[in-house]
C-alpha cells in the first residue's frame, strides 16, 4: 500500500470518528423539554427601583442560542439585539444584547413557561439587570409591550401579570 493511500485512509478516518463524535454529542442532547420557572413577583415600583437600566425601543433580531448544562440539567438561552430608541433610567448605549431563557440550539429545544414573548419588531419597553449579563430583570415581569389604551394613549402592559401602566407611572416611580 502506497504512502498516499495510508494517508487518505487515516484522513478518512480521522473525518469519520470527528463526525461520529459530534453526531452522537448532538444525539444524547436531542429532546425537548418544558421547564417551569417561578419567579418572584414584584411590584411595579419595586422592579422600577431594582431594575439599573429601563429602555424602550425594538428587539430587532435574535443573535443566536447556545446550550449549557447547569446543576446536571440541560438548557438553552437565546440572545436577541435590542435597539434602545429612549432610556428611561441607566446608560446602555443604543443597543442592548438580552439573554433570554428557553430556545434550540442544534437538536435541543427548551420551552420555558412564563419566559416573555419575544417578537422582533414590536415596540417595548424593558427593566433590566445586569448582575449576569443582560438579563431581562426579574425573568418575564421586566418585558412590557407599549400599546394603546382605547382613548388612544400610549400604555405599557407587562406580559406576565397583564398590568397596564402609562409611561407618566413609570416616570413618576422613576422619580
Amino acid at each position: 500500500m502506497t504512502t498516499k493511500r495510508q494517508l487518505a485512509r487515516i484522513v478518512i478516518l480521522a473525518i469519520f470518528t470527528t463526525l461520529v463524535f459530534f453526531i452522537g454529542r448532538e444525539l444524547y442532547y436531542a429532546r425537548s423539554y418544558v421547564q417551569m420557572i417561578n419567579p418572584v413577583s414584584v411590584s411595579f415600583d419595586e422592579m422600577v427601583q431594582k431594575a439599573e437600566v429601563i429602555a424602550r425601543g425594538v428587539v430587532t433580531k435574535k443573535i443566536g442560542s447556545y446550550r449549557t448544562i447547569e446543576n446536571g440539567e440541560v438548557m438553552v438561552y437565546t440572545r436577541w439585539q435590542f435597539n434602545v430608541d429612549r432610556v428611561y433610567k441607566g446608560n446602555p448605549g443604543q443597543t442592548i444584547k438580552l439573554k433570554t431563557a428557553g430556545g434550540r440550539y442544534g437538536l435541543t429545544e427548551v420551552q420555558v413557561e412564563g419566559a416573555p414573548k419575544i417578537t422582533p419588531g414590536k415596540e417595548v419597553v424593558i427593566f433590566i439587570s445586569k448582575q449576569n449579563g443582560d438579563y431581562i430583570f426579574q425573568f418575564n415581569q421586566g418585558y412590557c409591550d407599549v400599546t394603546q389604551d382605547a382613548q388612544g394613549g400610549e400604555i405599557l402592559v407587562q406580559q406576565l401579570s397583564k398590568e397596564v401602566k402609562t409611561f407618566d407611572d413609570l416616570i413618576s416611580a422613576i422619580k
